[in-house]
């Protein structure tokens, strides 16, 4: 999540956003520290328009804790997470997600492992399974 993190910074600033308020939460990242997240940073004043979490249960706390505060989904607020979990679709609103193949990614590091337990180095030490943003109603 940290490089998915830094690599999102670098993005926004190739377009022009440069003041990119990061919120690191303790791992897991759970629905409680999101809310816990998202509360702090009303009560310090914080003004956001959009936040992009690093897993979907962290976006669930934020989202819940932003209704629960009478912010608006998606008109004063965009949420997204990361992961497509379950209950993305099923959150109220439905919840923006990126979503990755999960199932790749297990088969590839069984793979690498298996294949370093045979003493021979991974065909690939970095494989790109890809994404696909799952836009859904909170943006």
């Amino acid at each position: 999540s940290t490089r998915r993190r830094m690599a999102f910074n670098v993005k926004l600033q190739s377009h022009g956003v440069s003041a990119v308020a990061t919120v690191i939460s303790a791992s897991p990242a759970t629905f409680q520290h999101g809310r816990e997240g998202r509360a702090a940073r009303l009560a310090q004043g914080y003004k956001f328009y959009a936040i992009a979490c690093g897993s979907d249960p962290l976006a669930h706390g934020v989202l819940t804790e932003s209704l629960a505060r009478g912010i608006h989904i998606p008109d004063q607020l965009g949420v997204i997470g990361f992961g497509d979990f379950d209950f993305a679709a099923h959150t109220h609103p439905a919840l923006t997600t990126v979503k990755v193949d999960r199932r790749a990614i297990g088969e590839l590091a069984a793979d690498a492992l298996l294949q370093k337990i045979a003493g021979k180095e991974p065909k690939q030490r970095i494989v790109d399974v890809g994404f696909q943003v799952v836009v859904r109603a909170t943006t």
